[in-house]
């Protein structure tokens, strides 16, 4: 089985939740990919790491186990991230199957001093993190005590019942259209090939070009990359993350071939596109 949202109510409840805890929150499907978060924009502290891929690569390994053992104990799991943060996961049950997960982070724990954070800054700095702004950034984190969190989780227990109550979420197979357009949503991070794509939804290559013919009107290239940029116009507004990394994250590795995509499409430069659209807002 598989979950849908209701993205405008979920968001709006993801953004309520935030503006009473201050905790980032996140809906996950049971592949562990994000459905919705709010807010976008990471925390200072994680930003920063994510400018380094061997910390982002540790941060999504270390998230990906939390998701595995809460689905396995059918519960609440909360933890200390590789990086020092507590971090909780709570699975979404639909008959005792697990088809998504609420998670919340990126907290500073009141209860633990600089020293609990030594160890994890000295892994951090052998991969070449500067570990100044890292310090920086963790001093500006407003902490929160253990009183604050249960109230927080008992919050995150309450709201995974209303997902269910108010429609928010619904449970029921897919079909092969909605299979596609979520996969391809899912993964624009990663390689999209006609193989993949054929792999993942069962499918032969003819049937692949006919599903994408009927549903979009071109090409299976051509409208990954369309994907990828509109993803890409989305991240340069709503986050400050740096160019490169809304990229990689958009499935381009390399700047130069990102910016010359982008420059096609949108008829600027990311760079341009971000100052251009983010002073009209002001």
């Amino acid at each position: 089985m598989n979950m849908f949202i209701d993205r405008d109510k979920l968001i709006a409840l993801l953004r309520d939740f935030y503006l009473l805890t201050n905790i980032p929150v996140g809906i996950y499907d049971k592949h562990y990919h994000p459905m919705a978060c709010y807010p976008l924009e990471r925390s200072p502290y994680c930003s920063c790491l994510h400018e380094y891929p061997e910390a982002m690569r540790r941060c999504v390994a270390c998230d990906n186990e939390a998701f595995e053992k809460s689905g396995k104990l059918g519960r609440l799991y909360t933890y200390r991230c590789y990086a020092g943060l507590q971090e909780a996961v709570l699975p979404l049950l639909h008959n005792q199957e697990v088809i998504g997960y609420i998670t919340i982070g990126q907290i500073r724990k009141e209860e633990w001093d600089i020293k609990q954070m030594e160890e994890a800054w000295k892994k951090l700095e052998a991969i070449g993190v500067d570990i100044k702004r890292l310090r920086e950034a963790y001093s500006r984190q407003k902490p929160m005590g253990e009183k604050v969190l249960r109230a927080a989780f008992n919050i995150m227990h309450a709201c995974s019942s209303y997902l269910y109550l108010d429609g928010i979420i619904t449970v029921r197979e897919m079909s092969a259209v909605e299979r596609l357009d979520a996969f391809i949503e899912e993964n624009l991070d990663e390689g999209l090939s006609v193989e993949t794509l054929c792999d993942a939804l069962s499918v032969s290559k003819a049937r692949l070009y006919t599903l994408f013919e009927e549903r979009y009107g071109m090409g299976v290239a051509e409208y990954i990359r369309i994907c990828r940029v509109n993803k890409a116009k989305k991240m340069l507004l709503e986050t400050r993350q740096p160019i490169s990394a809304v990229a990689a994250q958009c499935g381009f590795p390399d700047y130069n071939y990102f910016t010359k995509v982008f420059k096609r499409y949108c008829g600027v430069s990311p760079r341009d596109y971000r100052k251009t659209n983010t002073l009209s807002e002001e």
